[in-house]
């Protein structure tokens, strides 16, 4: 059958070859019955080689494999269903992409807008209460908020009678931490020792004391203190060992014994001197007074050690020792201590070379041949101990991982304000603060306020102090401040942002003591002789912890403990104390149950009246009872209108630090204090609670 050539023009027109696959539906029309089988139309191209029955068939199987591509790359359109163009097919994704696309930068924005609402609220309470920071809770780091107890084991409880107190007497009595709201116990070095400077001058690293009992004792002790919920650190003393240790005997042989020890220590053959004989290699002073260098008569050469001669420093630059150090490490991890305390960390590295004379102080005065005849520019505060606290920090961050837990190395370490700060990034979690303990009866609001300003200032962002405001190396505070203060020194560690170390015996307002020269027995105190020994001692800020008026303070059961018991112990013990809501054991259980609340927590504070007797505070956060706290340092009494700093003019009271002769009651009926006009004595302090209803009013 023959096709007109205007109907082959219109089947042409209407079928677009060139565009044929944007317009796949497209159909051509003929006229042609319904059941008219397509393969039997006879149409002849006059004009062309290929009949049009020939091209129609192509164009037809051409639509069918676009439609098959179309159904591949199009899966979301439904099997069997006519073929999308191209065209409309794209168009339908384009528009649920682009639906997509809107939700999406919509949530971007929302997002973005609520983020900087925030930061423009943080900014506005920080100008409002003039922070420094704002910091998040932080309560997933355990330690940065823990309240810390530091036990010196030797002097806290007797169990076998022999005047020395050790682990057991220490496990007997966990139920006291847990009354006190203990939350970390840190205690003392425990390694084996001939005791020659009371446990310092460690013989082994890996064994415990036998005069403190054994290491089953030890691990029984742990157990015990992580069933109660508390956390427990460990002090070591990785800076020197005793003479008697191993590594020494070993050391000491030179190239006649085991080359990896032949360098564990600081040796030195000293200057050969004109005569032939040999000096010191260096003018370095020990701690304890004279030169710093000793001769070992079986190497034939010096040794240094910064404390006593019986006590020779590590050389932590050889690479053996390095090694041996982590293994002592591991060694107590293992056993699931939750951290650290390394002892005299300022003094773990000398300079490389030991010939290095140190300088002589410009200015001060000095008694040559003493401690202080130099400045201790080689041999404190390396600057390269960094390096070794940052491998012992990956090494601890290992067991941190491992025991999904965290493991905080602490570093007892004192120096330049600027440069403890480093401690907090180099390997080492955080140093322990001591700047509180510059507190002494000169000391008033202003002096307690630049104290703890100065350190939050230059501390990093993202971390927090740890403060501590005695030890057995610098005395009790009831010594440098004076006994009506303990009890508010006590309150203001416990109330201020950070963690708290509490030094044994603080929480009843311990003193120290006096033991004569013949009682002495710190290596320090009695190398001074007769007429100096009491200003070095160590001794009295470690007699014995007093829990009765029982003969000996309940200490021990021996006629006679290793150091004499303050004899004010009749009134200052922990029996007497725990029966009295005015005691100062009291007030620290309520302060520790009070640093509990959120606002002390993870809240923030804001400084309020600062004079030269008062330091006053706010501490808050968002949504939580908030509290002021009032304190007076000085040394005479002081009225102010604290109504403007508080928020209201009365305030329910929640602790009371009475000095010697507070006003202030802490037991009245009513519990409400007028902070309008409210006089503390020298030595007393208040805690307030500031309840408001949704107006903004107290209740």
């Amino acid at each position: 059958m023959a096709v007109r050539e205007a109907d082959r023009k219109k089947i042409l027109e209407e079928t677009d070859f060139m565009n044929f696959e944007a317009k796949p539906r497209r159909r051509v029309t003929f006229n042609t019955t319904k059941d008219e089988d397509w393969s039997n139309v006879d149409i002849q191209d006059d004009d062309s080689d290929e009949d049009l029955s020939s091209v129609l068939k192509r164009i037809k199987a051409d639509t069918e494999r676009k439609y098959r591509e179309n159904l591949d790359r199009d899966s979301d359109l439904p099997p069997y269903s006519p073929p999308y163009p191209r065209g409309r097919a794209h168009g339908y994704l384009t528009t649920q992409e682009t639906i997509y696309l809107v939700i999406f930068i919509t949530i971007f924005v929302f997002i973005y807008v609520v983020n900087v609402y925030n930061v423009k609220q943080l900014e506005r309470i920080k100008e409002k209460y003039g922070f420094e920071d704002v910091k998040k809770p932080t309560a997933e780091v355990w330690w940065r908020n823990s309240l810390m107890y530091y036990v010196y084991v030797r002097s806290f409880k007797d169990s076998d009678g022999d005047g020395i107190g050790d682990i057991r007497g220490l496990h007997q009595n966990l139920d006291y931490f847990t009354d006190l709201g203990i939350e970390t116990i840190i205690l003392s070095s425990i390694n084996e020792s001939p005791m020659v400077d009371s446990g310092r001058d460690v013989s082994d690293f890996k064994a415990v004391a036998h005069q403190y009992g054994t290491m089953t004792d030890f691990d029984s002790l742990l157990a015990e203190v992580h069933k109660r919920g508390m956390r427990f650190i460990l002090e070591l003393i990785p800076n020197h060992t005793s003479r008697r240790h191993q590594w020494f005997q070993e050391s000491r042989k030179g190239l006649k014994g085991n080359r990896q020890y032949r360098d564990y220590y600081i040796w030195h053959q000293g200057r050969k001197l004109s005569n032939g004989s040999y000096a010191p290699p260096s003018n370095w002073m020990s701690r304890y007074g004279g030169s710093a260098w000793s001769w070992d008569s079986e190497r034939e050469e010096y040794y240094y050690h910064y404390y006593h001669s019986t006590m020779p420093d590590l050389n932590h630059r050889d690479v053996y020792l390095r090694e041996e150090i982590k293994s002592i490490y591991e060694f107590w991890l293992e056993k699931g201590i939750d951290g650290i305390l390394l002892a005299d960390t300022e003094v773990l590295l000398e300079a490389a070379d030991p010939t290095l004379d140190e300088p002589q102080p410009e200015e001060e005065e000095f008694i040559p041949g003493s401690y202080g005849s130099v400045n201790h520019m080689y041999t404190e505060h390396q600057v390269d101990i960094h390096e070794f606290l940052a491998t012992w920090g990956e090494l601890v961050d290992v067991y941190t991982v491992k025991g999904k837990k965290k493991i905080v190395l602490l570093a007892d370490v004192k120096d330049q304000l600027a440069s403890l700060m480093l401690y907090y990034h180099t390997g080492t979690d955080a140093p322990l603060c001591h700047q509180l303990k510059q507190i002494d009866r000169k000391c008033g609001g202003h002096c307690v306020y630049d104290l703890i300003d100065s350190w939050m200032t230059h501390m990093p962002e993202d971390k927090d102090a740890l403060w501590m405001l005695s030890d057995q190396s610098e005395g009790r505070l009831a010594r440098r401040k004076g006994t009506q203060y303990r009890d508010l020194l006590n309150m203001l560690v416990l109330l201020i942002p950070g963690a708290a170390v509490t030094y044994y015996g603080e929480e009843i307002g311990m003193e120290e003591t006096a033991p004569s020269f013949d009682e002495t027995q710190d290596v320090f105190g009695k190398q001074m002789g007769p007429a100096l020994y009491h200003k070095y001692s160590r001794d009295p800020a470690r007699s014995p912890m007093q829990w009765s008026n029982a003969p000996r303070a309940g200490f021990t059961d021996a006629k006679k403990p290793w150091l004499p018991i303050h004899s004010n112990f009749l009134d200052a013990n922990v029996e007497k104390q725990k029966l009295t809501s005015l005691s100062s054991l009291s007030l620290y259980k309520t302060l520790a149950k009070l640093r509990k609340e959120p606002a002390f927590r993870h809240g923030r504070i804001q400084n309020a009246i600062t004079t030269a007797n008062i330091y006053s505070f706010l501490r808050f956060t968002r949504d939580q009872t908030p509290y002021f706290v009032a304190m007076n340092f000085g040394n005479e009494a002081a009225t102010h209108d604290y109504t403007i700093s508080a928020g209201v003019q009365y305030a329910d009271l929640v602790a009371h630090a009475a000095g010697d002769v507070g006003t202030l009651q802490q037991r009245t009926k009513s519990r409400s204090v007028d902070l309008e006009k409210l006089t503390l004595q020298p030595g007393e302090g208040i805690v307030v609670k500031l309840v408001f209803d949704l107006n903004g009013v107290v209740v």
